[in-house]
């Protein structure tokens, strides 16, 4: 955020959720003075978290260390938010397939705050990443779908 600050004034992270790292991320953003354009939410509930993803122009998930699958990134797809994230655990397999987003080495900060800056300066393309994983989160994630494959499993194995 600090790079980003640096190069677009006007640009706001909101991390929302509440987890290990909230002091440390706090104390970070007090540090590097970017305090004024970092908002913490703490728990926000899981009703509410749509009012997030809309609120978003992007959606970064900055993980460094490995991610199974990450849950909160096909909630993001779902809202039409196109993704910046890193190549860790089973993300790649989800963001290269759709083309919904960026991603990143983790612990790279130059390269994040790149790929965040591309989107919001491409209107064009932050769009059509957006519409790319809201299509992949419907025909591929949604419980319907997943309902079905599992059926389908059960089927077989009977």
């Amino acid at each position: 955020m600090r790079i980003l600050s640096q190069r677009r004034k006007d640009a706001r992270l909101i991390v929302v959720g509440e987890g290990e790292m909230g002091l440390f991320l706090r104390t970070q953003a007090k540090l590097l003075d970017i305090e004024d354009k970092v908002r913490f939410t703490g728990y926000v509930p899981d009703e509410e978290l749509p009012k997030f993803f809309g609120l978003a122009d992007v959606f970064v998930l900055p993980s460094i260390t490995a991610e199974a699958f990450g849950i909160v990134l096909l909630e993001a797809m779902a809202s039409g938010r196109p993704v910046v994230t890193t190549r860790v655990g089973g993300i790649p397999e989800v963001v290269e397939g759709s083309g919904c987003g960026i991603l990143v080495d983790p612990g790279d900060e130059q390269m994040l705050a790149d790929a965040i800056l591309l989107l919001l300066e491409d209107k064009g393309l932050r769009e059509e990443l957006g519409r790319r994983g809201r299509e992949v989160a419907e025909d591929t994630y949604s419980w319907d779908v997943i309902t079905e494959r599992i059926e389908g499993v059960y089927r077989e194995v009977i």
